[in-house]
C-alpha cells in the first residue's frame, strides 16, 4: 500500500462520517463536528498539495512518510466521531440558557472593551517607539525579548488575544444593529473597528485579524442565516477567499522583513504561494519519518493556570513554558533542520499527540476532543451568548488541528476565561430602579 491509497481511505472515511452526521438534514458546514472535519480535509489537502509543489519544484529535500500521516489522521477521525457520538444523546442534559441575547448590551461591552484595547496599544507604541508603529515580527530578537518582559506587554496581551474575539462579536453586533445606528454611530463603529484591525497587522499575528472575521461568520450563521455551501461558491465570494489567502501569504512573508520578503518574490509564486499555506501536516509527515518523542501534555495544565497563581505560589510559569517551546525548538533544529522548507515546526494536535504517547494518546485525546465538540454544539443551537462562547471556542480548537498545545492553549485559556467574565456581564439581568 502506498500514500495514495491512505489518501483515498482518509477522504473517504471524512465524507462518510459528513454523510452520517448530515444525513436526516441540510449540510451546515459552520455546525462545529462538521466545521472540524471539512478543516481536517482542508489542511491536510492544502499541505499535501503545496509538498507537491515543492517538490516538483526541487525545494522540498527532506524524507517525509505520508502514508502514515494519511493514516494516523483516518484513525485520528474515527476516534474523534467516536468521542462525539459517546456524547451527543448525553448532552442534552447539559441546560441551555432561555434567556435571549442582549444585543445593545452586548454591543456596548465590545466598544469598552475594543476602545480599552486600542488604547493600551497605543500607548504600548508610545511606550516603546515614541508612537512609531514598526511591525512588531520584523524586530530583532533582542528587542522583542525586552518588550515581552516589560509589564506593559503583560497587560497589552491580556487584552490583545480576547479583543480578536471581541471584535468578530461587534462585528456581530454591527450587522444586528445597523438599520437602527444613527449615522455619528456608523462612523464610531467603522473607525473603531477599521483601527483595531490595523493594530491587530501591526502586532504580526494572522490569527488576530482571522478570528474577528471567522467568528462573525459563525455567529451570522447562527442568529441571522444558515450560510449554504452555495452561497460560497458564488464567484464574488470566490474571488473574495482567493484575495484573502493570497494576501495571507503576502503577509507572512513581510512579517519577516523587506529583505526576507525581496528574496522570496523571485521564488515561482507557487512556491512562495505553497510554502507558507498551512504547511503543519507535511510538517507531521516529515516527523513520521523517523517519528520523536516529546512531552507537550504538560500545557494543558501550565496554560490553564494564569501568571499570578505561579507567583503567588513561588514557581515561574516562563520556566515551565520555556520548556515547552524549547521542545518545540529542538524538533525543528534536531529532526528537520533550521532551514526546512515547510515554514515552521508546526505539526498539528494529532502529530503532537502521537509523538506524546503513541496510539494511545491519539486515540484518548480524539476521544476527548469529540466529546468537547458534542458539547459545544448543543451549544451552537442557542440562541444566547452561549452559542457566541461556543463558536469562539469551536474555532480555536479547530485552529488546533494546525497548532500545537503550547502554542495554542494560552490564547484559548485566556479567551475562554475573558468569555465567561462576559457573559456574566451581557447575561446578568437588569436592575429595575425603585420609585417613590
Amino acid at each position: 500500500m502506498n500514500e495514495y491509497f491512505w489518501l483515498f481511505v482518509w477522504l473517504f472515511e471524512a465524507f462518510l462520517f459528513l454523510f452520517i452526521l448530515n444525513v436526516k438534514k441540510k449540510m451546515d458546514i459552520f455546525k462545529p463536528i462538521n466545521m472540524l472535519i471539512l478543516f481536517m480535509v482542508f489542511s491536510s489537502m492544502v499541505s499535501y498539495l503545496g509538498y507537491k509543489v515543492l517538490a516538483f519544484y526541487g525545494f522540498w529535500r527532506q524524507n517525509a512518510n505520508f502514508e502514515f500521516a494519511f493514516q494516523l489522521y483516518t484513525v485520528a477521525g474515527f476516534f474523534l466521531l467516536t468521542g462525539y457520538y459517546l456524547v451527543s444523546p448525553m448532552s442534552k442534559i447539559v441546560k441551555r440558557s432561555k434567556r435571549k441575547l442582549n444585543i445593545k448590551r452586548l454591543d456596548k461591552s465590545c466598544d469598552i472593551i475594543l476602545t480599552v484595547n486600542v488604547v493600551s496599544f497605543v500607548a504600548f507604541y508610545g511606550i516603546f517607539f515614541g508612537f512609531q508603529f514598526p511591525m512588531l515580527s520584523i524586530l530583532p530578537d533582542q528587542v522583542r525579548f525586552e518588550i515581552i518582559a516589560h509589564p506593559m506587554s503583560f497587560i497589552l496581551t491580556r487584552f490583545l488575544y480576547p479583543a480578536s474575539v471581541i471584535l468578530g462579536f461587534k462585528l456581530t453586533t454591527i450587522k444586528l444593529l445597523w438599520s437602527h445606528r444613527s449615522k455619528n454611530k456608523k462612523i464610531l463603529d467603522s473607525l473603531l473597528v477599521a483601527i483595531t484591525f490595523i493594530l491587530f497587522v501591526l502586532h504580526g499575528s494572522k490569527m488576530r485579524f482571522i478570528t474577528p472575521v471567522v467568528i462573525y461568520i459563525l455567529n451570522y450563521n447562527t442568529f441571522i442565516r444558515k450560510v449554504r455551501i452555495k452561497d460560497l461558491l458564488r464567484l464574488k465570494y470566490v474571488i473574495v477567499i482567493v484575495m484573502a489567502i493570497f494576501l495571507l501569504a503576502e503577509y507572512t512573508h513581510l512579517r519577516g522583513g523587506l529583505e526576507t520578503y525581496k528574496k522570496i518574490s523571485k521564488q515561482p509564486l507557487p512556491v512562495s504561494f505553497f510554502r507558507v499555506l498551512l504547511p503543519p501536516f507535511r510538517t507531521m509527515a516529515a516527523l513520521l519519518d523517523s517519528p520523536p518523542y516529546i512531552q507537550t501534555l504538560d500545557a494543558i495544565w501550565i496554560s490553564a493556570i494564569p501568571n499570578e497563581v505561579f507567583g503567588f505560589l513561588g514557581y515561574s510559569k516562563e520556566l515551565y513554558k520555556s520548556k515547552l517551546r524549547d521542545t518545540l525548538l529542538d524538533i525543528k533544529e534536531i529532526n528537520l533542520g533550521s532551514r526546512f522548507v515547510g515554514g515552521t515546526a508546526r505539526f498539528g494536535i494529532i502529530g503532537e499527540l502521537f509523538f506524546n504517547g503513541g496510539y494511545p494518546c491519539l486515540i484518548i485525546g480524539m476521544i476527548i476532543y469529540g466529546i468537547i465538540f458534542a458539547l459545544l454544539q448543543r451549544y451552537a443551537n442557542s440562541k444566547s451568548f452561549g452559542a457566541m462562547i461556543a463558536n469562539a471556542l469551536t474555532w480555536s480548537l479547530v485552529w488546533l488541528i494546525v497548532s500545537e498545545l503550547p502554542n495554542n492553549l494560552p490564547m484559548f485559556y485566556l479567551q475562554f476565561y475573558f468569555l465567561i467574565l462576559l457573559g456574566f456581564i451581557v447575561s446578568a439581568p437588569k436592575i429595575k430602579r425603585k420609585t417613590r
